[in-house]
Parts: C-alpha cells; sequence; structure tokens
C-alpha cells in the first residue's frame, strides 16, 4: 500500500464534500473515544467543526485538502475502510458511493437506512456495513471494525461479491445504458420499415 496509512491503525478514508445534509458529528465524537483509529479526509473544504477536530486530536482527524482524483483513487484502494456519511433521502445513492464499490475496500455508511438504496447496495455486494448517526452506535461499528483487522487482516472477514461490484462500474453502467438505446434504435428502424 502506499505511505499514507499505518497497518498498525485501523485506517478510515472519507472522501469528497460535506453538504449541509451530511452529518459528521457523530463520528467525530466517536473517533476522539478511540485513540488506535485515524480518518483522512480528501476534501477541498471542510465544514469548522472537521476543521477544529483536526486540530484538536491530529490523530484521529487528519486533513488531506484537495487531491487529484488519481491519486483519490489510489488511496480509495489502500485504506482499511472507506466512509460514507449518507444523505438524508433513503432514495439518494451519492455518487461517491459507486466510486467506493470500485475500490474493492469494505464501506462503512454512517447514518444509512438499511432499507434504502445505499443500504441495499451495500449488502447486494457483501461490500459493508451500515450503522445509525449517533456517537454510541460509531464507537460500536468502529469498535468492530478494529476487532474485524485483527481478526481477519484487511479482507475484515468480507467477501465482496466483485462481480456485483462490477456491475456498478461506470463501464459497466455505460454499457447498459448502451445496449437499451441499441435495442431502442433497433426497434425504432424496424418499426419504420413495416
Amino acid at each position: 500500500s502506499n505511505g499514507m496509512f499505518e497497518r498498525e491503525k485501523l485506517e478510515l478514508l472519507y472522501c469528497g464534500s460535506f453538504y449541509g445534509f451530511r452529518r459528521p458529528d457523530a463520528l467525530l465524537a466517536a473517533l476522539s473515544r478511540l485513540p488506535g483509529i485515524r480518518l483522512s479526509i480528501a476534501a477541498s473544504t471542510v465544514p469548522s467543526n472537521v476543521r477544529e477536530a483536526s486540530l484538536r486530536t491530529p490523530d484521529s482527524v487528519r486533513l488531506l485538502g484537495y487531491l487529484p482524483h488519481s491519486e483519490v483513487l489510489e488511496l480509495q484502494r489502500s485504506a482499511d475502510v472507506l466512509i460514507n456519511i449518507s444523505n438524508d433521502d433513503p432514495v439518494q445513492v451519492p455518487g461517491k458511493l459507486y466510486e467506493y464499490l470500485g475500490a474493492g475496500r469494505p464501506i462503512l455508511q454512517v447514518g444509512g437506512f438499511p432499507l434504502g438504496e445505499a443500504g441495499r447496495l451495500l449488502e447486494l455486494t457483501g461490500s459493508g456495513w451500515n450503522c445509525g448517526n449517533s456517537e454510541e452506535a460509531v464507537v460500536k461499528a468502529l469498535q468492530d471494525l478494529e476487532q474485524r483487522k485483527s481478526s481477519y487482516g484487511e479482507s475484515f472477514g468480507l467477501s465482496i461479491h466483485h462481480d456485483a461490484v462490477d456491475g456498478y462500474s461506470w463501464n459497466s453502467l455505460a454499457r447498459v445504458l448502451l445496449r437499451t438505446i441499441d435495442a431502442t434504435n433497433a426497434g425504432t428502424v424496424r418499426d419504420s420499415q413495416t
């Protein structure tokens, strides 16, 4: 893996924006209680509470700032666990989640609706876990991940269904779209000939 992450820590990675509806407070509070865990954040701007946490507990919250997309993708492939903070709307799947799936690393979704689209996607692909967006729920989930790392190593005991994950890659989605367009066009051409 690249030199960004330490093997003896549980290394979490969050990428992308913090919109108003993604609340990191429970995650920050949980991290301040768990010394062996570090969250690295690749984002050009972060809310003031995230910045303050990084100054107060630099061993727990590390700001990487803006990174080129290719570097972000490389980091995603070498982190222990990727963190997604869910949207308020259970029907929305953040685009970032598809990118995370492509990295083939375990995903912890904070504040996810287990029955929402994003939670369903994690379950379908065997890619990770949902936990509530409360300090206690996040502490419990992170302790469980520490335990999994020491028991199973970098697989975390997950068997990610890579064939299912591949179904959500941009290439695969593009192929589905092209097939749909072809089918539609073929129908149109045939109709006009009859």
